[in-house]
């Protein structure tokens, strides 16, 4: 899988004169994550398991907790969660 998207960028780059800079499956799972985390409220234990965690969401809170603490702004629920 990693040959062949950088396969399609480099192809991209070239043929369209695009300049999309280098990118891992491992890119794509931070950008799953971060916009699974936005959609689903900050429902860190279902998007967790999503991923594959057996953590119940610390590994998840840890790298993604500013985004989880941005859905609940201004509501006053982030105090009372967290």
């Amino acid at each position: 899988m990693r040959k062949a998207l950088e396969s399609a960028i480099d192809h991209l780059n070239k043929t369209k004169g695009m300049h999309i800079p280098h990118m891992s499956n491992h890119t794509f799972r931070h950008y799953f994550s971060a916009q699974c985390l936005t959609v689903a409220d900050g429902d860190v234990f279902t998007v967790s398991r999503w991923l594959g965690h057996v953590d119940g969401g610390k590994l998840l809170l840890g790298r993604y907790g500013h985004l989880v603490d941005q859905t609940f702004e201004g509501t006053g629920v982030e105090d009372a969660v967290f």
